[in-house]
């Protein structure tokens, strides 16, 4: 409760009484979920086996973007654009599966760029990532 004072003092409801602020922790605590903080395309993930076919699909397309063709960066940090993600080829979202033959190595960036749906535009992806990592 202390950590959110501030936020709280921030916050006034309609008598100008401190109210609870809108921050992870105290939405948590008021039970309040709302399906914009999870991605469209992680929405109904749970189950999904694609995690532990991560290191036989980096492996396989010798950690190599499969987007841009350049390497990724395995000693990347997460949120580093070189860091190699694994990414449907056929999204999840359209009715893609897990498995093996439908992931693909990606850099971060690129998987991001190209979104769910729009493998259409791994040509422009490609040559944005070669400006950008080339």
């Amino acid at each position: 409760m202390k950590n959110h004072e501030g936020c709280r003092k921030a916050a006034l409801d309609l008598g100008g009484r401190p109210d609870d602020c809108l921050c992870t922790d105290c939405k948590r605590r008021k039970g309040v979920t709302t399906v914009r903080s999870v991605p469209p395309s992680a929405r109904n993930r749970q189950g999904r086996t694609y995690a532990k076919h991560k290191l036989f699909v980096f492996e396989r397309d010798d950690y190599i973007c499969q987007i841009c063709r350049l390497p990724t960066d395995p000693a990347a940090r997460p949120s580093d654009d070189r860091y190699p993600t694994v990414d449907h080829i056929f999204p999840v979202a359209l009715g893609g599966d897990d498995e093996v033959d439908n992931l693909r190595t990606a850099h971060r960036w690129c998987n991001i760029a190209v979104t769910d749906g729009a493998s259409a535009y791994d040509d422009q992806v490609r040559e944005l990532a070669q400006k950008k990592f080339g």
